[in-house]
């Protein structure tokens, strides 16, 4: 058998056994950790075949397929290249050009992260077990499209991720649209298929005509049953409780405020006060409550110095000074502060005698 009749993939589709372990790329053995005696005790289930839609039409034409490549190839050196310029280039000087780009790579910060180091050498590596460029294009388009494997096992047996293996098929599904050949059902999501027009775009820079899209199926729909629509009821209209203004003012005369009739009538303030106001009743003020102490009267800043000396906390003497509970306490500080006497409350937690 000559050389070129061999297929360097034709046993990457051999089926996996339950027990079994193979050499992977990274030079490592790899198995199922299953032995016979556990495989005795399993049962072994099958999943549906992926859909044959998939697959398009131009990979299994191998005269479009080498033109995709061709296209692929020169994207990837200029990404303004033109769809003629396929009839004009040797795959053998594009191969080597391609091949040596994606050897030379790019240029990464010496700060960057580990892992962009770590992908630019996976790829470099991929690029030469594959034996240039466009061998490693077939080599995911063969095992993707030829004999069916997924984007895991694709990425397993080539050494590469499976996000990098949708990349490529894409792309090649991108260069055969182009070239005016047919890509089959696309499955991508909504999101993704949103891109058409950046692409669509690109592809009129490049000069290449806008090629119409590929009528899609259409997906089967369960008719769903006519709803009997029902008749609507009419809300009924809530009547509002009238405020008793005679209550109302027989409760202010007595002193009471708006808040204190309120509660003893079941409305709110605000009802209360519009009702009077629509009324136009004049009623008499309520009563004043009982108020503290002005703090501001015999506020005696050496009694503060002492009683804190003493030991009783900020707000403990704000109370004594004539302040409600909660207030007071940043005047009563300002004046320690001033006295130089006051300390924070973990300082002086610390400076207390064990």
């Amino acid at each position: 058998m000559s050389a070129l009749a061999f297929d360097p993939h034709q046993f990457a589709a051999r089926k996996a056994f339950a027990v079994e372990a193979h050499y992977t790329s990274h030079r490592e053995f790899e198995s199922t950790r299953l032995d016979y005696g556990d495989y005795q005790k399993m049962h072994t289930t099958e999943r549906a075949s992926r859909h044959k839609d998939c697959v398009p039409p131009f990979a299994l034409n191998t005269d479009q397929f080498r033109k995709v490549l061709m296209l692929r190839g020169l994207r990837y050196l200029s990404s303004y290249a033109r769809v003629d310029e396929v009839h004009n280039a040797a795959w053998q000087e594009l191969n080597r050009r391609a091949t040596e780009k994606a050897l030379r790579g790019y240029v990464i910060r010496p700060d960057a992260p580990r892992v962009q180091h770590e992908m630019q050498a996976r790829h470099r590596a991929a690029i030469r077990r594959s034996g240039g460029f466009l061998q490693h294009q077939t080599a995911v388009a063969y095992r993707a499209w030829r004999l069916g494997q997924d984007s895991v096992a694709v990425a397993e047996s080539l050494g590469i991720q499976p996000t990098n293996v949708r990349a490529i098929l894409q792309r090649l599904r991108d260069a055969a649209r182009d070239l005016g050949f047919e890509v089959g059902v696309d499955r991508r999501s909504e999101a993704r298929k949103g891109a058409e027009k950046t692409r669509q775009r690109m592809a009129a820079r490049r000069g290449v005509a806008k090629v119409p899209k590929i009528p899609q199926p259409a997906p089967m729909r369960q008719t769903k049953p006519e709803r009997i629509p029902r008749a609507k009821q009419e809300p009924e209209p809530k009547l509002r409780r009238a405020v008793n203004l005679e209550k109302v003012a027989a409760l202010r005369n007595r002193g009471l405020t708006f808040h204190a009739i309120g509660k003893e009538i079941g409305f709110c303030c605000p009802a209360i006060r519009r009702a009077v106001r629509r009324a136009g009743l004049r009623l008499a003020p309520a009563a004043k409550e009982k108020g503290h102490r002005s703090p501001l009267s015999g506020f005696d800043a050496g009694k503060v110095v002492e009683l804190y000396t003493a030991g009783q906390s900020v707000s403990q003497i704000a109370s004594l000074m004539g302040y409600r509970t909660g207030t007071g306490q940043n005047r009563v500080r300002y004046t320690l502060i001033r006295a130089g006497v006051y300390t924070r409350k973990r300082n002086r937690a610390a400076l207390q005698p064990g």
